[in-house]
């Protein structure tokens, strides 16, 4: 793809590394997220190989590392066991996180990382902040006229406060991860029309979910999605979308809404 004149070696990596005298302007390693019994794992400590163990072999090879790692692992903890990151890159395809990327650039030091948070194959791909950002306040209100749900990169990258601050939204409560407006406006997420906030009381749900099917979604709720269903007797599928969730009040509180497409 790239026309370049690329080399190929049929070697252990770290070891060419150690017998190699080139420096490179940059490494890539993909480590093996299996153990000895192929069990699944994603801290950097339990892959093949333990980059940890071998970052001042990369420091004295390489100006930049990347490291592509479980979509799991917690950005916090890689941002303190590897303080030389630069960026991190949360690569989502049509919603769904794949990988999470970390930048290592051992020539120039950051003190507040680039976080883009990409969500592939959509018409957001690219949600860009910076790691000081992630504890931007949120602004609280009750549900307006719109409802907003952001893709899987932004929830991967907990920028909620720095969405308000962007897109001039308000979130549903501290931990709703649910935001709203007046206006209707182009999110990075999917996108819906309030029609009824109501109490999730029995008679409520029969009144305004009279064909007992619909599509059921909980943010900062006690019962799962399937609880729900089973509680209330209702189906999945239809054009009817409801969340299940809290307001500022730390109160329960259910949306029915419908879902707007983008044309």
């Amino acid at each position: 793809m790239l026309k370049l004149d690329i080399k190929t070696f049929q070697t252990d990596g770290i070891q060419y590394l150690k017998d190699c005298k080139n420096k490179f302007d940059w490494t890539y390693i993909d480590p093996a997220r299996r153990d000895n019994y192929s069990n699944k794992v994603f801290r950097l400590e339990e892959c093949t190989p333990n980059i940890l163990d071998h970052i001042n072999l990369f420091k004295s090879k390489c100006k930049c590392l990347m490291v592509k790692i479980s979509p799991l692992f917690d950005i916090n903890l890689s941002l303190k066991q590897l303080p030389e990151i630069t960026e991190i890159h949360i690569v989502a395809y049509k919603n769904q996180v794949k990988e999470l990327l970390l930048i290592l650039n051992f020539e120039n030091e950051n003190l507040n990382p680039k976080i883009n948070a990409i969500n592939l194959g959509t018409d957001h791909e690219i949600f860009r902040s910076e790691y000081e950002d992630v504890n931007l306040p949120q602004n609280l209100s009750k549900p307006l006229n719109y409802l907003y749900e952001p893709n899987a990169a932004i929830m991967k990258s907990r920028f909620y406060g720095a969405l308000c601050r962007n897109y001039n939204v308000n979130a549903l409560a501290k931990n709703s991860h649910l935001f709203t407006s007046d206006v209707l406006i182009d999110f990075p997420g999917r996108c819906f029309k309030i029609e009824h906030v109501i109490s999730p009381k029995s008679k409520e749900i029969n009144k305004y979910i009279p064909s007992k099917q619909a599509n059921i979604s909980t943010r900062n709720y006690p019962l799962k999605p399937n609880e729900i269903k089973k509680k209330y007797k209702l189906k999945d599928g239809g054009l009817t979308f409801v969340f299940f969730t809290e307001n500022i009040k730390k109160e329960k509180i259910v949306l029915i809404c419908k879902k707007i497409n983008r044309i």
